[in-house]
C-alpha cells in the first residue's frame, strides 16, 4: 500500500500522452511515480 494516493490531473494525462507519442520509457515514468508515492529515494 502506498503512503500517498496518486491523482491523476488534466496536466498529468496530457503530459503522459505526449510522452507516449515521443516513445519515451513509460514504464521509467511509472516507476518514478511509485517510488514518490512511496516515500522512497
Amino acid at each position: 500500500m502506498t503512503k500517498y494516493s496518486i491523482k491523476y490531473t488534466t496536466q498529468f494525462k496530457k503530459d503522459y500522452k505526449l510522452a507516449k507519442r515521443r516513445n519515451m520509457n513509460l514504464e521509467l515514468l511509472k516507476a518514478v511515480i511509485t517510488k514518490l508515492a512511496n516515500e522512497k529515494n
